[in-house]
């Protein structure tokens, strides 16, 4: 994890978050946590504070849903060994948040990722990329052919 000087990041290399009390967070409170030095960010209902994380791999980026909802763009970029380690930034839960008009969709597409997650269809594996080369080297093959190139010229 990072090691910024804030409460979501480490104080100091290897020291410890201090624990603060789980309780439920508004909406209204969530949104008032939106600067870098008190970030706080939702993700699937909890609410996590991140504030002054100046060490996070992606850099400033992780302010830019600063007091918002950051569950899909947190899914987009992160590997599934991230999710371990939330727990350390943990504030509580986000009570009371109107669903938007996209909820149903984003509810669905989020079940969606889930199962292809399961099913292992982000993982990369050396022989699909085997795959696509040699399948890259036989289009350029035929292509050169249909033009009247050859490989040695």
């Amino acid at each position: 994890m990072g090691k910024g000087s804030g409460i979501g990041g480490r104080a100091a290399v290897g020291a410890p978050k201090p624990k603060m009390p789980k309780r439920d967070v508004s909406p209204v409170e969530l949104a008032q946590h939106n600067k870098h030095d008190d970030a706080w960010i939702s993700w699937a209902g909890r609410v996590y504070d991140v504030s002054n994380w100046r060490d996070h791999p992606g850099g400033d980026v992780i302010f830019s849903h600063a007091g918002k909802d950051a569950t899909d763009v947190f899914a987009a970029f992160h590997s599934r060994s991230a999710y371990d380690l939330m727990d350390d930034f943990y504030v509580g839960d986000l009570k009371g948040a109107e669903e938007g008009k996209y909820a149903a969709f984003e509810k669905e597409l989020r079940t969606l990722k889930g199962q292809m997650q399961r099913e292992g269809l982000f993982d990369a594996r050396f022989v699909q990329f085997a795959d696509f080369a040699y399948l890259c080297i036989c289009v350029t093959c035929l292509v050169d052919l249909y033009h009247g190139f050859s490989l040695s010229s």
